[in-house]
Order: C-alpha cells, then structure tokens, then sequence
C-alpha cells in the first residue's frame, strides 16, 4: 500500500545550500496518519517523504504552518502547533529526518500556526505572518519572531480586513520594481 500524500496547507521552503525543495504535510497509510517533512521535485511536483514530525508524544503539527530556511546557519525552521491542537510555535525541523523540536512558543496572544515564515539572512531575523487572538480573526498581522527562542513581536496589521496569508517572501532591496 502506498502512501497519501497532502502537501495542502503546509509550509514550503529552498534549501539554497543544497538544492533542496523541502515541504510540510500529511502522510497517510491506512489508518496511520502523520505529520512529515517532505523533499518535492520541482521539476514533477512528486514528493518523497523524509520522515515524521514527531515519534510522538507530544505530537507536532506542522501541517498548517509555513517552513523558512536559513542559508548563513543551514536551518529549517518551521511555524506549526505544539500538541496537535497546541499553541502556536516555532520549530526546528531536521532535514535528514524530519523531526521537529520547538524552539519556543508565541505569547498567547500571537497565533502564527496557519501563516506564512521567511528568514531574512541580513538581519538574522524570522518574519511571520498571524493573528492576534485578542482581536477578531479577520485581521492578519505581521510579526519579527526570534529565531533563538521563538518569542514573535507583532509589527502591524498587514491590511483592512486581510485574512491570514499563507506564504510570506522577503523581496531582496532594489527587486521590488
């Protein structure tokens, strides 16, 4: 029996240094469901799994969440849930295994669990796109979130009535014309 593979609403992220396109999903056999890394062909779209999330428990979610790659510190981070149904948390994500270890979880207010994670190799920084759970849900915010211990501090709200994004990108400076 082969696997199911649902890249739906997951994270995906180039790994620069190794030219790697990785992804976040659900993988299925039978009754098994899991959370996994995957590698994805750009050139086929087909995606071979690396392996689980978590061996559990806990168990990670990181299904909904955006992945980021830091190319100065070879890392792959990853926005997900922490005990499925959790808050919200940044991980790191090991690329030859797939398992995940937070790195620290948002305030209770920050909910990054559905948005999009880019890394910004001149400053260090994450950036991620949420909501803030004290606010109603149709307003999205920008975050700069702490890669050392995934505290997120909220920027500003991306628009009037902007729901959350589910991929973020940063736009090298003189590119954007």
């Amino acid at each position: 029996m082969f696997p199911e593979i649902i890249l739906w609403g997951g994270g995906l992220a180039y790994d620069s240094n190794h030219d790697v396109l990785f992804a976040t999903g659900i993988s299925s056999v039978g009754f098994v469901v899991r959370d996994s890394l995957f590698i994805v062909n750009p050139s086929t779209g087909i995606a071979r799994e690396i392996g689980p999330s978590s061996n559990g428990p806990p168990e990670y979610d990181l299904s909904r969440g955006d992945l980021a790659y830091d190319p100065v510190n070879d890392v792959l981070y990853a926005t997900g849930f922490a005990n499925v149904e959790g808050p919200s948390a940044l991980f790191i994500v090991n690329p030859e295994t797939g398992e995940a270890l937070p790195v620290g979880y948002q305030e209770p207010d920050a909910f990054l669990g559905f948005g999009g994670l880019e890394f910004d190799p001149s400053t260090g920084l994450l950036y991620a796109t949420g909501y803030d759970r004290t606010k109603p849900f149709a307003e999205t915010f920008l975050y700069v979130v702490d890669p050392n211990t995934g505290s997120a501090k909220k920027i500003g709200r991306t628009g009037n009535g902007v729901q959350l994004f589910g991929g973020l990108a940063l736009v090298p400076p003189g590119k954007a014309d």
